[in-house]
Order: structure tokens, then sequence, then C-alpha cells
């Protein structure tokens, strides 16, 4: 607890005399071995860092800056080193600070920071992990304000003063009794014309990119060809326990299409990573809509007597 008011203490008196901007997007990226964690801002930056532990953070202050970024329905981040984001006005007065929080997946070496007049940069030290595509997101949309129109009152109509004019003579009703009379039906000759049909709309959905809670998890996922394969949990088999290069055991898997896999610890998989291997166990760890769940493989009793 004094490590995070020491923190906080130096984070606010840094923001003296700098000028306020606005923080209005947020984006992640892959460079060469690192992650790097870009802020798009209004004016100059000027960010501090900081780390945590049980779990592994990292903080970054924009001293100065208004927080404009969006909370809600945020797109899934990719597998990663950054597995949680979170970002809020961390301060208000005397000067504004807005704090992004990351929740690592293990703990990383030193970050550097880059600082810019429109966006500031941080680089996280990330050897050895996948590429992924670039992920982002940008300022809160505010909600439109739409002004009641003014209710018009009717104007009272003159008074009809009397004139004293003859009324107009009465109308008798005209007769309508029915007459039976012949009806002449007549066809038409032009019978290529189409006729009329009623065009039903085309209607289409477009799901957000964050798991419906309704659905329930497929043991299979969709991959490209080229890609590197991401394998789900759920399919898995343990097959084996070996010994890396360092000495570090690495599990040997296998998925129901009888696709293989040699993996180590923080290794990723679909909704997770790998927590820890043993001599006959491997355990993942599975974030499915904001809980993680420990998921463990063992190998089977044939292979261990061998």
């Amino acid at each position: 607890m004094r490590i995070k008011n020491v923190i906080a203490i130096l984070f606010a008196f840094a923001g003296f005399g700098l000028a306020e901007y606005d923080v209005v997007g947020l984006s992640l990226t892959r460079e060469k071995d690192n992650t790097v964690v870009e802020v798009l801002t209004s004016g100059p930056t000027d960010i501090k860092t900081a780390k945590l532990t049980k779990p592994d953070r990292l903080l970054i202050d924009l001293i100065g800056g208004v927080h404009r970024l969006k909370t809600d329905g945020l797109p899934a981040l990719p597998p990663g080193i950054v597995v949680d984001i979170r970002s809020a006005q961390n301060q208000a007065k005397p000067a504004p600070i807005t704090r992004i929080v990351l929740v690592l997946a293990e703990p990383v070496g030193e970050v550097s920071v880059e600082n810019g007049p429109r966006s500031g940069k941080v680089f996280i030290p990330t050897p050895g992990y996948p590429e992924f595509t670039t992920w982002s997101i940008g300022r809160e949309t505010p909600a439109k304000q739409t002004k009641p129109e003014p209710v018009v009152a009717p104007k009272p109509e003159p008074p009809v003063a009397d004139t004293g004019a003859a009324k107009p003579p009465s109308v008798t009703p005209k007769d309508t009794t029915l007459v039976d009379t012949t009806l002449t039906i007549i066809h038409s000759d032009d019978t290529t014309r189409p006729g009329a049909s009623f065009i039903r709309p085309l209607v289409k959905y477009g799901g957000r990119q964050y798991h419906d809670p309704f659905i329930v998890a497929k043991p299979t996922i969709e991959q490209k060809f080229g890609e590197e394969a991401i394998p789900v949990v759920e399919g898995l088999k343990l097959v084996g326990i070996v010994k890396g290069q360092n000495g570090d055991p690495l599990a040997v898997l296998q998925d129901r299409n009888g696709w293989g896999y040699i993996m180590g610890v923080a290794d990723s998989v679909a909704d997770g990573v790998v927590g820890a291997i043993t001599d006959s166990t491997v355990r993942f760890d599975i974030t499915e809509f904001g809980i993680t769940r420990p998921v463990t493989l063992e190998l089977p009793k044939e292979a261990t007597k061998r």
C-alpha cells in the first residue's frame, strides 16, 4: 500500500504546470521483440510508468491527460502479453491524470517510453511472443441530446357573426337503390407482363467482437491456410513431457484432428496460456467472460509407466 501511495504522489507532483490535453486513442502493435502501446492525444504527452504484482500489471499515467477513451464494448485482445486493459480519469485536480492499466500474462523486463507532440509510446519487451494484428480503440461517442419541439397552441377561431343571410336550399338525397345490370368481363391479351410481388428487405446482423454469453464454446476453431494454428484446450490430449534445450519441461499435445503441438510455459492457446508443466501434467489458465479458470491435462498412466 505504501508503494502505491508513493507512486501516486510522484505522478501528482509531476503534473503541475503542464498543459491539459485529451486522450483520444489507444492501440497495441508488434514491433520486432516489443509489444508497443501507443496513446493518441491532442497535445504533447508526459508519460510515467510503474509496475505492480499479484497480478502482474503495468500502469501508464498520462500527466495532464483528460480521459476521452471508450470504456464499453471493447474489441477482444489479441493473444500476447496483455490479457486485459482498463482506463479511467485517475485524477482531475490540480492536474488531470489519465491512467491506463495493462494486466500482463507474466512479469516483463524494463519498459521504455517515447513522448511525442500528438502521441506517446510505451515499449514492452516480449521476445518469443507471436505476431498479431493491430488492436485499437477510439474516443467515447457522446450521446446525442434531442431538444423537444415546442407545442404550438392552435389559434382560437373568431366567432361567426349572424349576417341574417338566407340559408342555402336543402339538397334532396339521390336514390341509391341498386339496379340489375349485365356485366361484361374483358380479358386482357397481355399475358407476358410480370405481376407485382412483395420484395422482402435484406437484413444483415453485425455481431460484436466479444463473446456472446449465451453461446457455448466450440471445441474447434477456424484457421486460415499458412497461419500458425492456435490450439483449443478442450480438444487437446497430453501425450508426453520432454525437456527443452534449456532444461525446462515441454508438453507434447495432440488435438482431435491428429495435429501435434509442443508447448512451454506462457505459450498461447485459445482464450488463455500455458500456466505450469510438471512431470505428468500441464495446466492451462483459460480466461472466459472476465473469469480465469484452470484446466489441467494429465499424462495417461501407460505413458508414465514407461
